[in-house]
């Protein structure tokens, strides 16, 4: 505690010395010309997941990302350094959102890990429908043939098979990322970070930010949990957390350099500039953000089966376990994290529940059918989804 409180005598001089990113020079980000930004503004394309749709011959890929104005480009560097990275966290709130662009965008043959120059002979470009808000948010969807899939898909049948894309011709690597495709049958883990897969202490304000201008840390034996079902279970994952998306970067980078599998991320529009949104994030109802957000992807994937995971400190128990009872067809585990245990669990204000009648009760009754557990190590829940062998026998 007495760490945290010097630590937060530091904030201001943090955020400070972020402003100076402003004074370098812009990086650039395609070498194509007319793809929907002007020269000061940057694009941030998000991990996210495409599915097949009922005539089982088309995916719909999903779409999204964050455009802002300004110099700072390595604002959420998914690889920069330790300092720039803790400053870029510092400043994100800051940024200035772009509104009314409209992208170019390629799907397929986008240049990925370690690759620094676009392949421009591959893939498929097209303009996307997609317009950015006064957030500069922008979603959307491509629609593309099992064939075209196919042909412009990596890893195929493996845990993370998935599509590249991103700003035509980019060269940036925050401007170009992965769509990964899951199969209309099989098993999905939906998973919450904060304190689910990573420490951020989201009970205390003060060990909050500690916690997120620090190196993250994980939380220790999950993901050696989640390597486990994807490899033994062939799962396929997808990552929502209430924080904001501006640290969609550096989550990406958590994930891959903890070892959790790889998969879509969903984070929280939040913008300093629009009250409504500050409030919903600072002070709304949790339980219905993760009703929301989970209950869409269970809506794309309707045949697959899911195991939904969180913590027990800001409404997950209420949206997970309601979620179960929705969709009983679908949601076959529920698991709940415990606290430490000298916190007090589920520690949200019961006033911001009442928004939703779906959120009022603390325990929502489950189906029979259920597997749920409550758990302090991640060793308690080992054996507890099928293996691919035993989902090939049909149990």
């Amino acid at each position: 505690m007495q760490i945290a409180k010097r630590f937060r005598l530091f904030l201001p001089i943090w955020i400070a010395l972020a402003g100076f990113g402003d004074a370098q020079s812009p990086l650039q980000q395609s070498v194509q010309h007319d793809i929907g930004l002007e020269p000061d503004e940057h694009v941030v394309f998000v991990r996210s997941y495409g599915y097949l749709i009922e005539d089982g011959k088309t995916w719909r890929l999903l779409v999204a990302g964050r455009i802002w104005k300004g110099h700072g480009v390595w604002l959420g560097g998914a690889s920069a350094s330790w300092l720039r990275a803790t400053l870029g966290k510092a400043r994100m709130l800051f940024v200035k959102d772009v509104r009314g662009r409209q992208l170019t965008i390629q799907v397929g043959g986008m240049p990925d890990g370690s690759q620094s120059r676009p392949v421009l002979s591959l893939g498929k470009q097209k303009t996307v429908a997609v317009t950015s808000d006064e957030h500069g948010e922008f979603t959307g969807h491509i629609t593309l043939s099992n064939n075209e899939v196919i042909r412009l898909s990596e890893q195929r049948g493996q845990a993370n098979w998935h599509i590249t894309y991103g700003l035509a011709g980019s060269v940036d690597k925050d401007s170009r990322s992965r769509i990964y495709l899951c199969r209309p049958s099989g098993i999905s883990v939906v998973s919450d970070i904060d304190d689910t897969i990573k420490d951020s202490h989201i009970w205390s304000q003060t060990a909050t930010i500690v916690h997120t201008l620090l190196p993250f840390k994980a939380v220790s034996g999950m993901a050696n949990l989640y390597s486990g079902w994807s490899t033994n279970s062939d799962a396929r994952f997808h990552y929502v957390s209430e924080g904001p998306d501006q640290m969609e970067k550096p989550i990406e980078h958590f994930l891959d350099s903890s070892g959790f599998p790889e998969g879509s991320v969903a984070l929280q529009v939040v913008s300093l500039k629009d009250k409504k949104r500050m409030h919903g994030w600072r002070g709304g109802n949790p339980c219905h953000y993760k009703i929301e957000r989970l209950g869409k992807i269970l809506e794309d994937f309707p045949a697959r089966r899911f195991c939904l995971i969180g913590d027990a400190g800001a409404g997950d128990k209420r949206a997970l376990r309601w979620l179960a009872s929705k969709y009983p067809d679908r949601v076959k585990w529920v698991f709940i994290r415990h606290l430490p245990k000298n916190v007090r669990e589920d520690f949200i204000d019961p006033k911001r529940y009442e928004t939703d009648c779906r959120c009022r009760e603390s325990q929502p009754p489950v189906p029979s059918s259920l597997v749920y557990r409550e758990f302090r190590s991640s060793s308690e829940l080992a054996g507890l989804l099928p293996t691919v062998k035993t989902l090939d026998v049909g149990q």
